[in-house]
């Protein structure tokens, strides 16, 4: 008996196998070459039912050339697995043990000790003190360090950002550094009929566009050149710097002048202008800044619209606690700046 290209002894073969909970059966991860397949490794996955009506049956539910996608179904069930184990622990239930997690997931307690020490190597869950089992690691409490830093970020921006907007009459935004990519944490956008489109979450290339160069310019000249040594600085427009000379020139102005400038180095017919943001350390952490169509806010108008963006930064850094002044462009907050600011509130010393 045959069920398109698997023959009976599967079955055996089937048994051989490691095999993993799949919905309401049983996944097979790799079929050897002797395995009975007509044409070997032209089978993902098979499922087997038991019980029922029926009885045992095989379902052959996709074919693909190869294992990469026996490798990425496999990855993605360690994925969700690694997160129902994270799951389990709560302020209720901070503490688990190998056999009550191996219970609750429904898996092998061989699986879920690999799974456990997995997770106990990269810091994600440690051995509890009183050796009673496992508990959630420093590394997660990093992370939750750091993701309560984002949404306080995006919490005191908001309102400078929606200021920021209204005072220009165009799309404001706000973004931050992931590694060697930039990524729009928020966005005002502008009530103009025609704006530049944007999505919270977009990642962006470090070297064009000016809410991303200036997330670069003012880091350390190490890490600066770090990361200029990883990425490509692909063309987007005629006008996107792909020299690596030229950007580092382009970087330094920028830090001279205390704000970025952009004409249609991502888009055509696209601006943007955007200055740094310092937290209580007196470090870069994000870009505050404007993005505009170029036929309303061409080359001659910049020097009118910078001052609110620098004014823009220098609130939401006083907000995070930035010693002040860090930069030159705070060092040349001037009365002209602060009678521009005067659209944009001064913060008070309570912030």
């Amino acid at each position: 008996m045959e069920l398109g290209s698997i023959k009976m002894d599967a079955i055996m073969v089937f048994a051989r196998c490691q095999v993993s909970n799949f919905g309401k059966g049983w996944i097979m991860r790799h079929l050897p070459l002797d395995s009975g397949v007509i044409e070997p490794f032209d089978i993902r996955y098979l499922v087997w039912h038991t019980g029922g009506e029926k009885g045992t049956q095989f379902h052959l539910l996709e074919r693909c050339k190869g294992q990469h996608g026996m490798a990425s179904e496999s990855t993605g069930r360690s994925i969700i697995r690694i997160a129902e184990i994270l799951n389990c622990f709560s302020v209720e239930e901070p503490v688990h043990n190998l056999t009550a997690i191996s219970r609750r997931l429904g898996l092998p307690k061989s699986t879920t000790h690999r799974l456990l020490t997995t997770l106990v190597g990269q810091g994600f869950l440690m051995r509890d003190v009183h050796g009673r089992g496992y508990q959630l690691g420093y590394q997660l409490l990093h992370w939750g360090m750091v993701a309560q830093a984002a949404l306080d970020l995006r919490n005191e921006a908001l309102p400078i950002l929606r200021a920021l907007s209204k005072a220009v009459g165009e799309t404001a935004i706000l973004t931050v550094r992931d590694g060697a990519r930039g990524l729009y944490l928020e966005i005002v956008e502008s009530s103009q009929p025609v704006r530049l489109t944007m999505q919270v979450g977009q990642r962006l290339r470090l070297h064009a566009g000016a809410s991303s160069k200036v997330l670069l310019a003012f880091l350390a000249e190490a890490e600066i050149e770090q990361i200029l040594s990883t990425i490509e600085l692909l063309p987007f427009t005629p006008h996107t710097i792909t020299d690596p000379a030229l950007l580092r020139a382009e970087l330094t102005t920028i830090r001279q002048r205390g704000y970025a400038t952009s004409l249609e180095e991502t888009d055509h017919g696209a601006m943007g202008i955007a200055a740094p943001i310092y937290d209580r350390n007196g470090q870069p952490v994000a870009g505050i800044g404007i993005a505009a169509p170029l036929t309303r806010i061409p080359l001659e108008r910049i020097p009118e619209v910078a001052p609110l963006v620098i004014e823009a930064s220098r609130q939401l850094s006083a907000r995070l606690g930035a010693p002040t002044p860090i930069g030159k462009q705070w060092a040349q907050t001037s009365e002209e700046i602060w009678t521009i600011g005067q659209v944009m509130p001064k913060p008070t010393s309570g912030g």
